[in-house]
């Protein structure tokens, strides 16, 4: 009984259904058009093919290119199709929306960037610290190395002098 209805469907009727399904393989094979065959592609996660069947120059197109940009973590790219969408329809209120998300995952994504390299930053200090701090220790072991063995050396001296002073020739 199912199969009979996708029979009785045009192609895009089809993929919609497919689609509603969760059939979004056999909904990208079985649509005729490029905007149901983004829609599939989206669903199925391939974003790349979904971004270039969504671009057809429509608030739409660049509405659902932008999603899909967002979807694949390109924020930017997202933003400038949010943009594009508003140019041609202005007050649609899922992009503007769409759009304020991207917007604050930038600034989120800008902030945890800034945040992870002052860590690293301060890593870096730390670590530049540590050796000089190793380096101060060396030199000083070193120095008081370099005064143990002359304190030494003066001590033999005086010894030399005592055992020659205490035994004449």
């Amino acid at each position: 009984a199912a199969s009979d209805v996708y029979k009785r469907q045009n192609s895009d009727q089809k993929a919609a259904k497919y689609l509603k399904d969760g059939k979004h393989e056999e909904a990208f094979e079985s649509a005729s058009s490029d905007q149901w065959k983004a829609s599939a592609a989206f669903r199925k996660k391939d974003f790349q093919q979904a971004k270039e069947l969504f671009n057809d120059g429509t608030a739409d197109g660049f509405y659902n290119q932008g999603n899909t940009l967002a979807m694949s973590g390109q924020l930017e790219e997202a933003l400038k199709s949010y943009e594009s969408s508003l140019a041609i329809r202005p007050d649609d209120d899922d992009t503007l929306y769409n759009k304020k998300q991207v917007e604050l995952a930038l600034e989120k994504q800008e902030q945890q960037e800034k945040e992870n390299k002052d860590k690293q930053d301060q890593e870096n200090q730390d670590n530049q610290d540590k050796k000089d701090q190793e380096k101060q220790d060396s030199e000083k072991s070193e120095e008081e190395q370099d005064q143990e063995q002359q304190d030494g050396e003066s001590k033999d001296k005086d010894g030399e002098n005592k055992d020659q002073g205490d035994n004449p020739e």
